[in-house]
């Protein structure tokens, strides 16, 4: 099944806007994030894959502070990993909607690192804070 980009955008932006009063926009599909966070979701059902979300540092700390309604600098390393991965949830239960209700999601797994970006149609988009790059990924049997 195909996950249009402008689905994926809308989404993004959506959560961007409505959880954190952040605005971001679509940029260039091949933005790359070379250090920050990787983060990866399943998906289960009458499709399967997982969302994957690259988010570099300073716009991982600023979705923790919005989220966690605190200062970046009483912001623990622990606290950003948990933003990502809870910003992946919320990435992945709206992708999941669109695949109707035999789907079921799986938990988020957040890494920090220098990040290699994997394969997959990509859908970026960009704030003031950095770049989110999200891949929705088909698993191939």
């Amino acid at each position: 099944m195909f996950v249009a980009h402008q689905d994926i955008e809308q989404i993004t932006q959506m959560i961007f806007q409505s959880m954190f009063e952040l605005d971001v926009v679509p940029s260039e599909s091949s933005a790359l994030v070379t250090k920050g966070f990787l983060s990866e979701i399943p998906i289960h059902g009458n499709w399967n894959g997982s969302v994957r979300v690259y988010c570099n540092g300073e716009l991982a700390r600023k979705v923790a502070e919005r989220m966690f309604l605190i200062d970046e600098v009483e912001l623990s390393p622990q606290d950003v990993t948990d933003a990502v991965g809870e910003l992946t949830n919320m990435i992945g239960g709206n992708v999941k909607s669109l695949f109707g209700h035999e789907c079921s999601l799986g938990f988020p797994s957040v890494q920090s690192e220098d990040l290699l970006n994997l394969g997959g149609e990509a859908v970026c988009v960009t704030s003031q804070h950095g770049t989110l790059r999200v891949v929705i990924e088909e698993n191939q049997l």
